[in-house]
């Protein structure tokens, strides 16, 4: 974030268009909005990935908010029905059998579904090679990654490259990203169940027309 300086804030744009763009303003069109000066501007990107951060909070918090709420009402209808049941039906011997450990439980070949928002980090380019980026944390399991990409990366067919440790590639394959709500995604299976925890991997995206944007991984 600091290989763009512009102390001077030399053709900056109102700090409304960088809000419009960290929240995915409808009421903008892109050629509306400066990204261009963005992602050549240290001081504009800062800002921008402030509203962002602010914007994932509070999603966060209404995400969990609603969740609460589904599960005390959840919680409230198991109560009931079980009071019903017990009052109007007499134990059975399928009632009163011991639970099985693991019957319900998902199958371990699938994969668990993430989500992972790249503007929350930034590439290695290469006159950041001696810099520390930002590591994106994922569990050493199988998963199911939704990669939401960053400001200027738009709907196209993207090359998705993974260098495990030793920095052999052991995915390589394309995506297509679509729009979904304003952001450009696309969602791929990666799978780091075995993976020694502490290890860095690397995440490597090229869009057509543009070069390769690396992302630091540590498998915890």
């Amino acid at each position: 974030m600091a290989a763009y300086p512009n102390p001077q804030r030399e053709g900056c744009p109102d700090i409304s268009k960088l809000r419009a763009m960290a929240y995915r303003d409808r009421r903008y069109r892109s050629a509306e909005l400066p990204i261009a000066h963005v992602v050549n501007c240290s001081p504009c990107f800062k800002q921008y990935l402030g509203f962002r951060r602010r914007l994932l909070v509070v999603k966060t918090a209404q995400v969990t908010a609603v969740c609460i709420a589904v599960l005390f009402a959840l919680f409230g209808g198991f109560r009931f029905v079980q009071d019903r049941n017990v009052q109007r039906v007499a134990p059975t011997v399928a009632q009163n059998a011991p639970h099985r450990p693991g019957a319900a439980e998902p199958r371990k070949n699938s994969p668990v579904p993430i989500q992972v928002d790249l503007a929350e980090y930034s590439p290695v380019r290469g006159d950041e090679a001696n810099s520390a980026p930002a590591k994106i944390h994922l569990p050493a399991k199988s998963l199911r990654i939704s990669f939401l990409l960053p400001v200027g990366m738009e709907p196209a067919q993207y090359m998705v490259r993974v260098l495990d440790s030793t920095g052999k590639a052991v995915v390589e394959k394309s995506a297509t990203a679509r729009l979904a709500d304003g952001v450009a995604s696309f969602a791929i299976d990666l799978n780091f169940d075995g993976a020694m925890s502490g290890t860095e991997w690397s995440l490597l995206i090229r869009g057509p027309g543009l070069s390769w944007r690396k992302y630091p991984i540590m498998v915890d």
